[in-house]
């Protein structure tokens, strides 16, 4: 039993190998994410905000293991803050099966925030990315879900928060390989 399970192992993980040798070098991304928070006053009423983001990557995979890349994007509400970001970024993919790969990874945005009424702020942050996958339709195209779970955001003049979330902040992308 001990080697039937050991050989299936390794045929999984041949298996993966063999598809992740498959990747071309450099992915194209695009990714949109919707965002409703609500918060309860004392009143009861539940007074809402809806935020949309999207933005671009573009990464290269060193290796089957290790990818590195860029990526710039936009958020807001439409009404009270826009939000723009560029962060340089690198993720750790990891071949489940032939058509799911788990990614995780990191990314240290700068981030342009202007607040309706207030001047524009620049923040940096961290971000690590532990629930990040892609599902590989083909050779040249696949679908993202990622969701930052991890970020500490310092803002200039020594504020800063650090914050654990699952699946607050979910974003779904197309990737191109190539």
């Amino acid at each position: 039993m001990k080697k039937q399970l050991l050989l299936a192992l390794a045929i999984l993980f041949l298996a993966g190998n063999a598809r992740a040798q498959e990747f071309k070098r450099f992915i194209l991304g695009a990714q949109a994410s919707y965002t409703h928070e609500s918060q309860v006053n004392i009143k009861g009423d539940a007074p809402g905000r809806n935020t949309f983001g999207s933005g671009l990557s573009l990464s290269y995979l060193v290796s089957p293991k290790l990818g590195i890349g860029v990526s710039a994007g936009y958020s807001g509400d439409f009404s009270q803050f826009d939000q723009f970001n560029i962060a340089p970024l690198a993720f750790f993919p990891i071949v489940l099966n032939p058509n799911i790969v788990y990614t995780p990874g990191f990314c240290l945005p700068l981030i342009w925030v202007n607040v309706k009424g207030y001047e524009t702020q620049t923040i940096w942050s961290l971000g690590i990315n532990l629930i990040s996958f892609e599902y590989v339709i083909n050779a040249r195209f696949g679908v993202s879900l990622n969701s930052q779970t991890l970020s500490y955001t310092g803002v200039k003049g020594g504020a800063a928060t650090l914050r654990f979330s699952l699946l607050e902040l979910c974003q779904l992308g197309l990737c191109y390989h190539f």
